[in-house]
């Protein structure tokens, strides 16, 4: 197993660390899973096991009850649990949104950086502003 584990590119340190590790124990921590490669399979298992199942459920249930207006394609935006077709558009620049909404005590480092610019020609609130004659 170590080296194969060497072939997907691990140091030999976290090889051997991660030889030792039982397949039992691959999705029992996040950082083990980082380290040695296996949040893929935990992943997969997660998806395709009663808890994935469980997940997929739930997700249906908040979807079918969100209001006042029902979703009609996916992805579907959702802000403080409202509902609304007309914020639709503002998942083409959602990054730039979520950091011009935020509240919270602690900054977001990407809503410091410049990443966070707003696409100019996507429909942001400029282009909404503009198609709505408002400004």
């Amino acid at each position: 197993m170590i080296v194969a584990l060497l072939l997907f590119g691990l140091s030999a340190v976290y090889a051997d660390r991660c030889a030792s590790v039982p397949p039992s124990l691959w999705c029992s921590s996040e950082k083990l899973g980082k380290e040695c490669g296996f949040e893929e399979i935990c992943n997969r298992t997660c998806m395709t096991s009663p808890i994935g199942d469980e997940l997929q459920l739930e997700a249906a249930e908040k979807t079918a009850n969100i209001w006042p207006e029902k979703h009609r394609w996916v992805p579907w935006i959702v802000v403080n649990g409202v509902s609304l077709e007309s914020v639709q558009s503002l998942m083409y620049n959602l990054p730039h949104h979520l950091c011009e909404w935020y509240n919270g005590d602690q900054e977001i480092p990407f809503c410091a950086s410049d990443g966070k610019a707003e696409l100019p020609g996507i429909f942001g609130e400029n282009i909404i502003n503009q198609l709505t004659n408002r400004e």
